[in-house]
């Protein structure tokens, strides 16, 4: 399973790395946040998801974002590899 933002896919998708990351992607809104288990490291807002340029089982998530830090207009941010993807109903 992958997800894009081509246009095509929407919803609110899960996607749990292989770290323990999960990360929130929002295709609705285009927006991106992410969690760890275990209290590691932790987004605690939300970003602007301005693209994704990979979401596959097996294959690092690389997303481009713009979190909301002054100064910063865009960020590259890659994952470990993904290890699962859902879609949450709402």
């Amino acid at each position: 399973m992958s997800i894009s933002t081509d246009g095509v896919a929407q919803g609110i998708h899960h996607v749990r790395t292989i770290s323990g990351a999960t990360y929130v992607l929002d295709l609705d809104r285009q927006a991106a946040s992410r969690s760890r288990d275990g209290g590691g490291p932790e987004v605690a807002e939300e970003m602007d998801l301005l693209e994704i340029v990979e979401c596959e089982i097996g294959k690092p998530l690389h997303l481009v974002v713009r979190p909301h830090w002054p100064g910063i207009v865009r960020l590259t941010w890659r994952s470990t590899p993904v290890t699962d993807i859902y879609e949450v109903r709402t």
